[in-house]
């Protein structure tokens, strides 16, 4: 049932534009986030100056209309509506203010005008059980005031809630002046306890799900935003921003760029910390509720029946499952859902989706009745929404949901302003982690890190400096304890040599590389030396027989098994890092060449690479 806010009733009797209502609005959700809350009415009647009649008409007209269109009222006459209305009296409290506690006594009653509260009852093991939700229309207070017995539940405030109040006194009148009250209220009364049992079930189930989903998904790859640049600082600052008002937020950029980070920290600062957050990647998502290995997706029809049941779980017996599932909405109705890439849900998940974000009702695969949820929603994506609405493969009205509160995230070939802090912190966690003490980076490793494009962006940055850290021997991170590029591929056809303890060993001791270094610059010299000083003749030239009968054969077939390892012996590279030791001028690149120079950037890369092990 819908029902009209005070600031729709101010404008239909032009009181104040929309503009005005807006502006308090804002001004509302500033102070509260600073810990301070004030209706809305209070706002107007202080800062354009409103005249009370005007906002107390509007009221009463507001709560004359919610109680003629509520169970408990629907019958009375108009006169009587407005003798209720004038006799009772209006409260508005803010966000988790309890009420009335369990075991109170009774002094009234209550109906929700605006808001919503929970009705909970606490066991005696201190366990808090949710027995009901309520909104505008519904009211509280009656069973201890019809038994008068103290409160057999409690009643806290879910977000701002705006009350009308009625005295015992004059609720008793009420029920003896109106039969059809008494009726109304067993029929509240029985429907209640049906819905209290239901809830009570549900918290249990709720919290086994919650415990199931936890043990299924992977711990969330969270990286603290460091850096002191200009991007730093605003993205700090879109965070704060969406910390502090309700809205679904959409954060969107290359693989790797911390997506699930920041969807934390909004999360952490909001009023839904308390509450759990969870996530789920439209990619890969399971009708088990884990995320396919390998990031291997599903067939449509299999992906699409694992979002929704995701999302909105199903009841027993749908889609051959033995036993009912929550979804992420119930489990999460008061937190906090992160729907990753957000361009793989399908078409019917997005509608489903987006009917809850116009209504904050859901219906489970296989319910009849909807179920409410609070639940606040943020989605990720690397591709551009917006061109996918433009084609006609997402939906434009859910997508007019996410881009109001959209937050973009640089790679870090666009943010290498920060790598030196990034580097350190992550020093500085593998440090801890596998109790090393490294101090630092050398500079012509730090040099490396620089010059290269980071295209797997944080996640790419923590694999590297994580193998780092382990490997390194010394207190400062080499070019060899450094290994950039593409990550080794893994599949059937693969096999890790490192899982061989004595190979893993020989990489490990001082021998490697330095060790082989040394044996193939000696070989070198020798094939030089021949070459040069042997026979002119090339059948005759022992170098030339080797090189080309031997050398090049092995090394073509060595290349499927260990290319790497040939880099990292070779003694090309070693002389390099000699002459570079003892004669390097120890000049940075231009920074106009590194960052806009493709050529000189590429060819720096390469022979870098050439020379990592």
């Amino acid at each position: 049932m819908h029902f009209k806010k005070l600031g729709d009733y101010l404008i239909e009797e032009n009181i104040c534009d929309t503009a005005a209502i807006d502006d308090a609005l804002k001004k509302q959700a500033k102070l509260m986030s600073e810990g301070v809350f004030k209706p809305l009415g209070k706002i107007l009647l202080d800062d354009i100056g409103i005249a009370f009649t005007d906002v107390d008409k509007c009221l009463r007209k507001m709560h004359f209309d919610v109680l003629s269109k509520t169970s408990l009222f629907r019958n009375f006459s108009a006169s009587s509506l407005e003798s209720t209305v004038s006799i009772a009296e209006q409260q508005v409290f803010p966000k988790d203010v309890v009420i009335f506690n369990q075991g109170d006594q009774a002094h009234t009653f209550c109906v929700v005008i605006s808001g919503r509260v929970k009705v909970y009852f606490t066991s005696p093991e201190g366990n808090e059980n949710t027995l009901a939700q309520l909104g505008p229309g519904e009211g509280f207070g009656e069973m201890a005031l019809l038994t008068g017995e103290p409160r057999s539940a409690s009643i806290k405030t879910l977000e701002p809630t705006s009350l009308l109040i009625l005295s015992k006194n004059y609720f008793d009148q009420l029920c003896e002046m109106n039969p059809e009250i008494s009726a109304g209220l067993l029929k509240v009364l029985s429907q209640r306890v049906i819905t209290g049992n239901k809830e009570i079930i549900n918290a249990t189930e709720t919290e086994k799900a919650y415990q199931h989903l936890v043990a299924l998904q992977n711990d969330a790859p969270y990286h603290p935003l460091v850096g002191t640049t200009r991007y730093v600082k605003k993205l700090k600052e879109d965070i704060q921003y969406a910390a502090l008002n309700n809205r679904p937020v959409h954060i969107h950029g290359e693989e790797g760029t911390m997506h699930i980070s920041v969807a934390l920290e909004i999360h952490t600062r909001s009023e839904h910390a308390d509450a759990p957050l969870l996530y789920l990647n439209a990619h890969t998502i399971t009708l088990d509720g884990s995320h396919a290995k390998n990031n291997d997706p599903l067939d449509p029809m299999a992906l699409e029946l694992a979002q929704s049941s995701a999302l909105f779980g199903h009841d027993q017996g749908v889609m051959s499952q033995k036993t009912r599932r929550l979804g992420l909405l119930q489990v999460c109705r008061e937190g906090t859902v992160v729907i990753e890439h957000i361009e793989q849900l399908a078409p019917n998940v997005q509608k489903q989706l987006l009917e809850f974000m116009n209504s904050s009702m859901f219906r489970p695969i296989g319910f009849r009745e909807p179920i409410h949820s609070s639940a606040r929603i943020m989605t990720t994506s690397t591709v551009d929404i917006g061109k996918l609405v433009e084609e006609g493969k997402f939906l434009d009205k859910l997508y007019e949901h996410f881009k109001g509160q959209s937050i973009s995230l640089l790679p870090i070939k666009r943010r290498k302003g920060d790598l030196r802090l990034i580097t350190e912190k992550m020093i500085e966690r593998f440090n801890n982690a596998s109790s090393k003490k490294i101090k630092g980076i050398a500079p012509e490793a730090y040099q490396r890190i620089m010059n290269y494009d980071w295209p797997g962006n944080m996640a790419e940055i923590e694999v590297v400096f994580r193998r780092a850290v382990s490997l390194s021997q010394g207190e400062y991170l080499r070019p060899e304890d450094i290994f950039l590029g593409i990550a080794p591929p893994q599949g059937k056809y693969t096999y890790n040599i490192l899982r061989q303890d004595k190979i893993r060993a020989f990489f490990a001791s001082r021998f490697y590389p330095k060790g082989l270094q040394a044996v193939t610059a000696t070989v070198f010299s020798i094939i030089f030396v021949l070459a040069f000083l042997g026979s002119q003749s090339a059948d005759r030239n022992i170098s030339l027989l080797l090189v080309w009968a031997l050398w090049w054969p092995m090394l073509t077939v060595s290349w499927f098994v260990g290319a790497r390892i040939w880099c990292s012996v070779c003694p090309m590279g070693a002389a390099n890092d000699l002459l570079s030791r003892f004669c390097s001028l120890k000049l940075k690149v231009p920074s106009f060449i590194r960052n806009h120079g493709r050529f000189f950037d590429q060819s720096e890369q390469h022979r870098a690479d050439h020379h990592q092990s």
